[in-house]
C-alpha cells in the first residue's frame, strides 16, 4: 500500500476513468446542503477489510478536499465539503481498493 501511495502522491488519481464514470453522472441518495457543508453518507458491502478502508479514507482526504470524513459502526461513511461532492470521485477510491458502496446508497 506505500508504493500505491508513493505512486499516487501529487498525481491525479486515473483521470481517465474518472472522467469516462462521470458520464453516468451517479450520486449518493443520502446527500444534502445545510447552507454551509456539502454532505453524502453511504455504507460499504459486507465486512470488508479494515487496512483497505482506512488507505482508501487517506486517499480521499489526500485527493479529496473535504472538510470532514467520518466512519461509524457498520463502515458507514459521512462525508462533508464546501463543494459539490464527486460520486464518480469517492466511488472510483474505494474501488481502487477493492471496496464496493452499497447499491442503495448510489442512484
Amino acid at each position: 500500500n506505500e508504493a500505491y501511495f508513493d505512486f499516487y502522491n501529487g498525481e491525479p488519481l486515473d483521470q481517465k476513468s474518472i472522467d469516462e464514470n462521470s458520464k453516468s453522472q451517479r450520486t449518493f441518495k443520502k446527500s444534502d446542503y445545510n447552507g454551509k457543508f456539502y454532505r453524502v453518507a453511504f455504507k460499504l458491502e459486507d465486512t470488508p477489510n479494515l487496512n483497505n478502508i482506512k488507505n482508501a479514507s487517506l486517499l480521499l482526504k489526500e485527493k479529496g478536499n473535504f472538510n470532514d470524513i467520518s466512519i461509524n459502526d457498520n463502515i458507514h461513511f459521512e462525508i462533508s465539503s464546501a463543494e459539490p461532492i464527486n460520486a464518480d470521485f469517492v466511488i472510483g477510491v474505494f474501488e481502487e481498493f477493492g471496496l464496493k458502496i452499497e447499491d442503495e446508497f448510489i442512484k
